[in-house]
């Protein structure tokens, strides 16, 4: 007798990220149902919950509003879709698995960031998150959130992109040296959740928030100069990169590093280097953007 395909209803496929993950997950044998960017408005609960009684998913991946800098306007999603969500799994006992952002740490200017550590955002983007992940907390004994760093991709608006852009558009950025960070494909987060999909759906208790970066952390700097060293080779750096070394100010996080031992230990994943397939990921953008 075949088992039953795991159903997986993903909040948003519109999105840079969440396109990576509705291709990622598609590739796996799961039922995947993707909520359609005009499908429903996010302060309708009602609609969002005859969404999950008639699809009836396993899962609920929750990256609604999600963003590697989340303008007002995402903010205002991700608060909207984060209560939603919740409240609706609730109801139906369904497991939600809710991606946040090391974004609700950084006012206690620590050098890494374990899930024990209380969040205390320096930003209206990491107070977001952070009320996000409450309404989860909440509402839910049996939920999952997926905290990240940098997270990676050739899609617009992330750590990569944005430095992709300046340098080849001969721009000169000023990196920080004194600012660490953990660059993390968005290829290694859907590899993520699926490992932790797959060992929820076989019986695996393990609930509540978890961190994933990538294994080998650096400096703003360090990674803006091995982007800028890639397109040298590749003959498409156009601007440069000044490297200062300030300690943070007023209102900026001290640091952009999670430990992700919680996840290694109950999941028995195992964290990549970030330099595992960037430049295959550079090349990607400078062919979609016309480069080469």
């Amino acid at each position: 007798m075949s088992v039953p395909a795991v159903k997986i209803l993903l909040t948003d496929g519109s999105s840079g990220l969440g396109a990576m993950l509705t291709k990622a997950l598609e590739a796996e044998s799961f039922d995947l149902y993707v909520v359609g960017e005009s499908e429903l408005a996010w302060d309708e609960p009602e609609i969002f919950l005859d969404l999950l009684k008639t699809y009836q998913p396993d899962f609920v991946i929750n990256n609604a509003g999600w963003a590697s800098a989340p303008t007002e306007a995402e903010q205002q999603i991700l608060l909207a879709a984060a209560k939603t969500v919740a409240s609706g799994c609730a109801l139906t006992k369904i497991i939600p698995i809710h991606l946040s952002s090391y974004r609700v740490f950084g006012a206690d200017h620590k050098a890494s960031y374990a899930e024990f550590d209380s969040p205390v955002p320096v930003t209206d983007a990491g107070r977001a998150y952070q009320q996000a992940e409450e309404y989860f907390s909440e509402a839910i004994e049996h939920w999952l959130c997926l905290r990240m760093a940098w997270v990676l991709g050739s899609w617009p608006g992330n750590t990569l992109t944005n430095l992709l852009g300046a340098l080849v558009g001969g721009e000169t950025l000023t990196v920080n040296q004194a600012y660490p960070g953990a660059p993390t494909t968005d290829h290694d987060i859907a590899r993520i959740l699926v490992s932790v999909i797959r060992q929820v759906s076989c019986g695996a208790q393990n609930w509540g928030v978890f961190h994933y970066c990538s294994g080998d952390d650096c400096s703003q700097a360090e990674f803006a100069t091995a982007v800028a060293s890639i397109l040298e080779q590749d003959g498409v750096l156009n601007g440069q990169v000044d490297i200062v070394d300030r300690e943070p100010g007023e209102g900026e996080a001290g640091s952009a590093v999670l430990s992700c031992r919680r996840i290694g230990d109950n999941f028995g994943v195992q964290a990549r280097s970030w330099r595992q397939g960037l430049h295959t990921m550079i090349k990607l953008w400078l062919r979609e953007n016309g480069y080469n």
